[in-house]
């Protein structure tokens, strides 16, 4: 589903000037006339900017900019803060963030100089705003907090409130769902003590939003159904369309495809009545996204075809690629190939286009299993490596901080991959060259130096050599650097039978922010280095590490190097590593690394990608299988797959728990076993 389809909506306060609700021509009267006294006619001025903000901006800007030449004029300080901020105000609706966030500091150093506590705060609460929409939430939270200090709740509740919802909404930004709660309770308390209805069911979406997101579903669904009762008793029926999404939504999830299609088409009719036909194209998209899901093909792809129509009639780029992109998935599964390639193909342009790199991850992926359903691997793998580069890219998002102080410091780790593959190839050019020059001197020292000189050459082109043959064997299989060595290439092969093995740190990012860049860069690379040992040991091959995830596989490139089952003794000799690591450090008060391993076993393609730094990869469904078996253990376990299990289960010294059917991201229910030492091989 869109994961644009669950809606979330955010009070961003405007500056309120306390008045009664004059016309539009009243209020222009006032400015126009002669010997109206200046505050009346700026507050007019204020008035006016704030009714045109939304529907004619420019109209804003002009009353704003009155105000402040005038303000400027008098030097009245009070009014020059004031005219600042209804700038900043246009600029803000502008998304001309930067110069928005000048006007708005500006205008705060006004009333910081009147000591006016108020308009300090509401100052610092655009602030706050504003560093929301750069991303910088850090800033936000400095800035937000600071309004609600400045903030006398009693004597302004109106801005109590919107500074705890917006604290709400950064909150969630940041996945602090428990902060964020919290922030919206208080939020809605006083939206009740105020009697302000429509705001509160505002909240209470934003809360519903919360418990969704936790996956928290009954709890989601009640917030929704509440926040559309009041919507509902508003006349609201913009938002009772919102619930309505968010509530199909929950019965998505839930499965209850019958309620969500309800849901869906009641909305999809509010829209309609209300012209909202950017909110038609992501309903149309989600209905056909349930009928997909029932595999009722023929129906879902009239859905689809009519949400590409209606993005293509509003000039929607995104929505027409999601609509080709849905429909391309379902010429697939219907073996319509040609239909299937040509949807892919434009979707993936227009996401490209776009700099949409979650569509592209899609689009990518969909054009790989087209071209290899139609037996086109030449094409096919391209295809998957990309994929595979975005799906790491994104998924390295989760620790970004952590990741961009691990970069600063990821010199120190001096046998990384990342510090192999950037020395390698200029150690390669430096040992070419040195050959060639050797030639050169061994014909000129045979005339003037003799066989001095010779040897001496000799011996560094040996060297240079073999320093080269230690780096490329640090990065790739010996069998696949000889072949890269004599032809210049390494073909990409299938295997049959290779046992994957992922793991990954629990709470990696939730860590990395108690210690130094210094001390996560160490720990991290006292953790890899163990593991490098341990699947040397075993005869693994080491593929990658991405972040704090760790892979390797066994059986490959020679089918004999590794078993199925050193790959299960190599997963639990890691997490042996890793419980006594624990157990050392939290004796000692530090903090430590927990862990899940996963395994599954199938066939996979294996090659070289790159030609200016070389990275040996493996791709296929069972890589991504893999991922999955991680992702859904547990702390502690290595989790394996029943195919793994069935090359294992009658090894001697192992031990397996049945876990049962487990729902597996992607891929459905999958049977998965726990693996352990038996306790004769413990002992």
């Amino acid at each position: 589903m869109n994961k644009n389809s669950l809606v979330c909506l955010c009070l961003l306060p405007v500056f309120l000037v306390a008045q009664s609700t004059p016309t539009i021509d009243s209020l222009r009267s006032i400015v126009d006339a002669h010997g109206v006294d200046d505050s009346l006619r700026w507050d007019a001025m204020v008035s006016l900017s704030t009714h045109y903000l939304n529907n004619q901006p420019d109209s804003a800007c002009y009353f704003s900019q009155q105000f402040l030449e005038e303000a400027e004029q008098k030097h009245d300080q009070a009014a020059i803060g004031r005219a600042l901020y209804e700038l900043g105000q246009y600029y803000a609706s502008q998304s001309e963030h930067t110069l928005a966030l000048e006007l708005y500091t500006q205008s705060l150093a006004s009333f910081d100089s009147l000591d006016n506590q108020e308009y300090i705060a509401r100052g610092l609460n655009q602030i706050g705003i504003v560093y929301q929409y750069l991303h910088d939430y850090s800033q936000s939270l400095v800035f937000l907090t600071r309004s609600l200090k400045a903030l006398d709740p009693q004597k302004n509740l109106h801005l109590h409130a919107s500074v705890r919802n917006n604290l709400g909404i950064v909150y969630k930004l940041q996945g602090r769902y428990a902060s964020a709660l919290d922030s919206y309770f208080h939020c809605l308390e006083i939206w009740e003590t105020l009697g302000e209805q429509k705001r509160k069911g505002t909240v209470l979406l934003n809360i519903g939003n919360i418990f969704y997101q936790q996956g928290e579903y009954e709890q989601a669904l009640d917030y929704y159904i509440r926040s559309r009762k009041i919507k509902e008793a508003n006349q609201d029926q913009s938002g009772v369309a919102n619930t309505l999404i968010n509530i199909g939504g929950v019965y998505f999830k839930q499965k209850a495809y019958d309620q969500a299609l309800e849901s869906y088409v009641q909305a999809l009719e509010i829209k309609k009545q209300l012209g909202d036909r950017t909110g038609m194209t992501t309903l149309l998209a989600n209905i056909g996204w349930v009928y997909s899901i029932r595999k009722e093909y023929a129906t879902a792809l009239t859905y689809y075809e009519q949400s590409s129509q209606l993005a293509e009639s509003l000039g929607n780029a995104l929505g027409i690629a999601e609509g080709l992109y849905n429909s391309g998935a379902i010429y697939l599964v219907q073996g319509k190939l040609a239909q299937a390639l040509a949807s892919a193909q434009e979707a993936n342009t227009i996401a490209e286009e776009a700099g949409a790199i979650n569509l592209k991850l899609r689009t990518t992926n969909l054009l790989y299993r087209v071209h290899r359903q139609m037996g086109n691997m030449a094409r096919a793998l391209p295809e998957y490596e990309e994929y595979i580069e975005l799906r790491d890219s994104l998924n390295s998002r989760k620790n970004q901080q952590a990741l961009i102080r691990y970069e600063y410091q990821k010199q120190a780790l001096a046998d990384s991959i990342a510090f192999a593959k950037e020395t390698e190839i200029k150690d390669l050019q430096i040992a070419e060259h040195e050959a060639a020059l050797g030639q050169q001197r061994i014909v000129l020292g045979a005339v003037i130096l003799g066989l001095g000189l010779i040897g001496a050459l000799a011996f560094s082109i040996f060297r240079g050599k073999k320093r080269s043959d230690e780096l490329l064997l640090n990065i790739l299989p010996a069998e696949t650097a000889a072949e890269l060595k004599a032809t210049g290439t390494a073909a990409a092969k299938e295997y049959e039978n290779v046992s994957i093995l992922f793991s990954d740190f629990k709470g990696f990012t939730q860590l990395s922010t108690q210690l130094t860049a210094a001390e996560l860069v160490s720990e991290i690379d006292t953790c890899f280095k163990a593991f490098d040992q341990i699947i040397t040991t075993y005869g693994l091959e080491k593929i990658k590490t991405i972040g704090d995830a760790y892979m390797a596989a066994g059986g490959l490139p020679d089918p004999m190097s590794a078993s199925t089952r050193d790959v299960v003794k190599a997963g639990l000799a890691m997490q042996q590593f890793i419980a006594q690591r624990k157990s050392e450090r939290g004796a000692a008060g530090l903090p430590f690394f927990e862990m899940r391993v996963g395994i599954h076993t199938g066939p996979v393609i294996a090659g070289v990608v790159g030609v200016k730094k070389f990275q040996y990869d493996v791709w296929g469904d069972t890589v991504n299988t893999a991922s999955r078996m991680e992702s859904s253990g547990e702390v502690g376990q290595v989790n394996i797959s029943a195919s793994t299990y069935e090359l294992v289960q009658d090894e001697p010294g192992l031990a397996f728990t049945s876990r049962g059917a487990i729902e597996a991201k992607g891929k459905g229910m999958m049977e998965m076993y726990f693996v352990n030492l038996s306790s004769e091989a413990i002992a």
